[in-house]
């Protein structure tokens, strides 16, 4: 029997712990329980039911692989169910007047049925889309860039800023007018 120290909190938290410990102990309750699962899903109203912790429900899960595997199977399971249960309620509005057919409940028949098709193969029927994004490194080819312009500079003649100095050094040069 699988017992779980009892950390300090509230006698009536250990209480609640100590139950769980004893109720995992049996293979049976486990059966139970992810039939349960299977059929409801609401997995804290049924927690709540049995009165045992959310947080020491799922530390065991994690704690136990095996039961956490089953409790993954039991949530699949569940949705295989509600799945099918949607399919069934569209089916009875898709045919509920065949001959007299309401828009609104033909549309929400199609919603269904266009749910289910996309959760059944997201890859043709989703709505997700996939981004394609290539990225470049644009480092290069911007040094590249200042490599040909500072050799267009070079090339080039340099253009005179200041004009008055070059004057000024063409009257300075010993020949005086007059």
């Amino acid at each position: 029997m699988a017992q779980k120290p009892i950390k300090g909190g509230s006698s009536r938290k250990e209480a609640k712990v100590a139950r769980f410990y004893e109720m995992a102990a049996d293979p049976q309750w486990w059966e139970d329980w992810f039939n349960q699962i299977t059929q409801f899903g609401a997995i804290r109203k049924l927690l709540d039911g049995y009165a045992i912790p959310y947080r020491e429900y799922y530390r065991y899960i994690k704690e136990h692989p095996e039961i956490g595997e089953r409790h993954e199977a039991a949530m699949r399971d569940h949705a295989a169910f509600l799945a099918s249960k949607i399919t069934d309620n569209a089916n009875a509005l898709d045919q509920s007047d065949a001959a007299n057919p309401d828009p609104k409940k033909a549309k929400i028949a199609i919603d269904a049925y266009q749910w289910l098709a996309s959760r059944y193969d997201p890859d043709r029927y989703g709505e997700k889309t996939k981004v394609d994004v290539q990225t470049t490194d644009l480092t290069q080819v911007h040094l590249e860039a200042i490599r040909e312009l500072s050799i267009k500079q070079l090339d080039q003649k340099i253009k005179v800023v200041n004009p008055t100095k070059e004057l000024e050094g063409k009257e300075g040069d010993g020949k005086k007018e007059g």
